[in-house]
């Protein structure tokens, strides 16, 4: 890929951005890109309806983009918390600051995530440890366009992804930041997918913007299978494969078991609806809301939650 500086029509829409943030603009209009063929325009035009749908009145995601393909940009700290690399040998620690490189609109679609969860409980983190954003390779990675997480470092608690998730020590924590993950990417691999037991990958290969409820409610059954046995106390989908580690794998099967737990699940949070309508976009972002409200309630009071 050509990597490129921000110009000029960057630097102008990230002031706009800022503005916006701080609630001193309204909405804008849908800019006019007839004639353009730019991918980088439609994205922007994608994200800003994909907020006004599910959040009116609210500006959640403006994503920022030049009319020119290509931008990258470098950068070392997401949604104010320093990003580390870890070395050889070094996995479950802090690692070290390092530099990272990723494409334009997806670096502000990940400030936008990490955002998201430093509202949660547990709060701002001290460090965001990944496994890679840019690399030279075929892929999404090869577009600066995914994200590797490694671990997350807080004052008081840590998520390290392969100890948490891939091992089952703290599945409430690592769901939690799944659930967050889910609201804001298209794609999210998590430790139990092949090759990820060490970290959870995801990018913006599958437009959450142009939502496609299917596709998405059929890549997330894992998830949501296993946040019902863990989480609300619903065991489903579970399947034991002695020899293997983890011992316990999810069947992934969206079977009428799956379905009542989640209706059962929607009631105890006091969400009115049902299996149903998660292929409504503003139901299912609500209730991967209040999952990740219920995995952090997890974390700081087990006994409680």
């Amino acid at each position: 890929m050509a990597v490129r500086s921000p110009p000029r029509e960057y630097e102008e829409l990230r002031t706009m951005f800022c503005k916006l943030r701080q609630n001193s603009l309204p909405p804008p209009a849908l800019p006019d890109f007839r004639g353009r063929s730019s991918g980088g325009a439609r994205r922007l035009c994608d994200n800003i309806r994909f907020t006004c749908s599910w959040c009116p009145g609210q500006v959640a995601l403006i994503i920022l983009v030049s009319i020119k393909e290509d931008v990258m940009e470098k950068f070392y700290t997401v949604a104010g918390v320093p990003v580390h690399w870890t070395g050889s040998g070094e996995y479950g620690t802090r690692g070290s600051l390092g530099e990272c490189e990723a494409d334009a609109i997806f670096l502000l679609q990940l400030e936008e995530c990490f955002r998201e969860l430093w509202s949660f409980p547990l709060g701002k983190a001290e460090a965001v440890v990944t496994r890679g954003v840019f690399r030279e390779e075929a892929g999404m990675h090869g577009e600066g366009r995914a994200f590797d997480l490694e671990a997350i470092f807080w004052k008081e608690h840590s998520l390290i992804v392969k100890r948490d998730g891939y091992e089952r020590n703290n599945l409430p924590l690592c769901l939690g930041v799944e659930a967050v993950l889910r609201r804001n990417f298209g794609t999210v691999l998590n430790w139990d997918y092949k090759g990820n037991d060490d970290h959870i990958h995801f990018d913006d290969f599958k437009n959450l913007r142009r939502f496609d409820p299917l596709a998405q409610l059929g890549i997330s059954v894992g998830f949501l299978q296993m946040a019902m046995t863990v989480l609300f106390d619903k065991p489903v989908g579970l399947m034991r494969l002695p020899g293997q580690r983890p011992e316990q794998q999810f069947n992934r099967l969206y079977d009428t078991r799956t379905k009542v737990a989640i209706d059962a699940a929607m009631k105890q949070v006091d969400l009115a609806s049902s299996h149903a309508e998660l292929v409504c976009q503003d139901i299912w972002m609500l209730f991967l809301a209040k999952i990740a409200a219920k995995a952090f309630g997890k974390v700081l009071s087990p006994v409680a939650a």
